[in-house]
């Protein structure tokens, strides 16, 4: 017997034992048979009404009952008393493959231990629970519709569970990230600058020698033209300037940050002195950027989750003909030169904020002039621990008083940390949490289903009108499987469209009431369908049982038809008393 989900191992099998239980109490009691009590005398009652003769009613009541209880016992049979052993054994999920690889995702069983939920279905695997044969058919029907269905839908990879998984990576090397907040203001914010010095300098050179730059042989290099490689729409020199929002940008690194050293002894970090680095600096070590970033970012790449990485940039093709890992795509891994690097940037970003256009690598407008810089620079760092600690008004008074080295993009980083840039954070972890939740919902509601089963078998007094509506709300819920594989392909392919790594407030909001939509609203209008397909065809079965009671009628009333006609025909008091009856009837 298959399952949707891992948490339908723990509620299908404790909700056929319970209606196994609940069954026999019924059935010690006597419960189970007040049904067939009422048919009798519902039927008597509904002739007696007819105001027909006692004869004729008799007669009717007899076929009537005759009827409703050959449906009440086939009914009870079939749907009621359980007969068909649920072997826990035998209980598997297909878990289906979100990598869109060739194969699904394997086959996990109710004895795997290491599967969620073990020990759980360990304690349910020695109970022993029987099913009426009518929900197991029903259910393997239910299941093997919802297969096929899910089959159909597009391989989706999980877009949205990896950029959760990334959002809330922690890098494991506090003395890595404390390195990095050293050189984002060393190296990043101050090359940052010096482009945008130099590219307004440069006029119709192809190189701009500003700042420090010249003393090492250095300048600011005119972009390249042409267009993307991997976004045509987009100019190569556009590229360039969106990688700048990564400290580790290839451009920076390849022009600017060889000719760029420390202002500042890093002896702290695990630098000494060398010579002639350091000739023309006090004593202490002041590395250059370029050897800085490349030390870095392999302590920094080492300190994230090997897991992680490897599916984030896994260069494998799928069955799609695209690679497994989302930034190994070339369109996903734009700007950045390597998947590693594009894995990196999207975890800096949640610790160390992008650089808004022309900004100095934390939103924050540049000031060119060396003392107003020095000066921001560590206005910069108490706004920053104000942020850090939470006490955005505190920060927002202290960014005020800055006065005119930090205007516009502070103002706009702010706002972003203190309001939307936390709702976004609060909406991804709600609809990756809604994504996840929604299949245990489904479990819940099957498990609610099938302990009240008993109940409304009885009181609906075995009918097989109600039997296929709650046939109809049973399949309902099972092909709830087949609507979340579509709400993931829809969620997903949404969440790439509008590029997570680089939405913006309105991009979340977006994204977080499409997911509602698709993980909510969409199964409620289905089980509404299901619920109205349900009642009509409980109509059309009520409707065949009329006309079934009908023709048994019209049958006994031809047959009493018959006999008195047969009577008349024989002469003395048998004779007379047929007449009598004939005529009462109409014959």
């Amino acid at each position: 017997m298959g399952v949707g989900s891992y948490f339908e191992f723990v509620v299908l099998a404790f909700g056929w034992i319970v209606y196994d239980g609940v069954w026999a109490v019924l059935n010690d009691t006597g419960i189970v048979y007040l049904p067939f009590l009422g048919i009798v005398v519902k039927n008597v009652i509904e002739s007696k009404k007819a105001g027909d003769d006692e004869g004729s009613a008799a007669v009717q009541s007899l076929k009537k009952i005759e009827v409703d209880t050959v449906v009440a016992v086939v009914v009870v049979f079939l749907a009621a008393v359980p007969s068909f052993p649920l072997d826990m054994a035998q209980m598997r999920y297909v878990r289906p493959s979100l990598e869109c690889g060739a194969g699904g995702g394997g086959i996990v069983t109710a004895g795997d231990a290491a599967a969620p939920y073990g020990p759980i279905r360990a304690q349910l695997s020695g109970e022993s629970a029987e099913i009426p044969l009518w929900w197991a058919a029903m259910h393997q029907l239910g299941k093997a519709l919802a297969a096929g269905a899910m089959a159909a839908i597009p391989c989706s990879s999980d877009v949205r569970g990896l950029h959760m998984r990334v959002g809330r990576e922690a890098i494991d090397d506090a003395a890595a990230l404390e390195s990095m907040r050293r050189f984002a203001g060393e190296c990043h914010r101050r090359a940052v600058a010096l482009w945008a010095e130099g590219h307004g300098l440069a006029g119709s050179a192809d190189c701009a020698a500003v700042g420090e730059l010249p003393a090492r042989g250095g300048c600011v290099p005119r972009l390249p033209g042409g267009m993307s490689t991997a976004r045509p729409q987009l100019s190569r020199a556009d590229e360039i300037k969106a990688s700048f929002d990564y400290a580790g940008s290839a451009w920076l690194a390849e022009t600017i940050y060889p000719a760029l050293q420390s202002t500042v002894d890093m002896s702290g970090l695990g630098w000494a002195r060398a010579l002639p680095r350091d000739a023309a600096r006090p004593s202490g070590a002041y590395p250059m950027c370029a050897a800085w970033w490349t030390g870095l970012r392999v302590r920094l790449l080492g300190g994230l989750d090997a897991d992680l990485v490897a599916d984030a940039t896994d260069p494998a093709v799928g069955a799609d003909g695209r690679a497994l890992g989302w930034y190994a795509r070339p369109e996903n891994m734009w700007p950045h030169g390597s998947a590693e690097d594009a894995v990196l940037a999207a975890v800096l970003e949640g610790r160390f904020r992008a650089p808004a256009d022309s900004g100095d690598g934390f939103g924050r407008t540049v000031s060119y002039n060396a003392a107003l810089r020095e000066r921001g620079r560590a206005h910069d760092i108490r706004v920053q621990r104000e942020i850090d600690a939470g006490n955005y008004g505190t920060a927002a008074k202290k960014l005020l008083q800055g006065g005119g080295t930090l205007v516009g993009g502070a103002a706009a980083d702010l706002v972003a940390v203190a309001g939307a840039g936390v709702k976004s954070l609060a909406w991804a972890a709600e609809g990756v949490a809604i994504r996840e939740t929604v299949t245990m919902l489904q479990g819940l509601a099957q498990l609610i289903f099938v302990v009240g089963l008993p109940f409304m078998l009885v009181f609906s007094g075995y009918s097989a009108a109600k039997l296929v509506l709650f046939t109809v709300v049973h399949f309902g819920l099972n092909f709830l499987s087949a609507l979340w594989g579509v709400a993931f392909w829809l969620d997903n392919n949404l969440a790439g469209m509008l590029d997570m790594r680089h939405q913006g407030p309105i991009q979340s909001v977006m994204i977080h009431n499409v997911t509602k939509t698709v993980f909510i609203v969409m199964p409620s209008v289905w089980v509404a369908m299901m619920g109205w397909a349900g009642w009509h065809a409980q109509g059309l079965v009520e409707a065949g049982m009329s006309q079934l009671a009908g023709a048994s009628r019209a049958a006994a009333e031809t047959g009493v038809g018959v006999a008195a006609a047969a009577a008349r025909a024989v002469p003395g008091p048998v004779g007379k008393a047929a007449s009598v009856v004939g005529r009462s009837r109409g014959v």
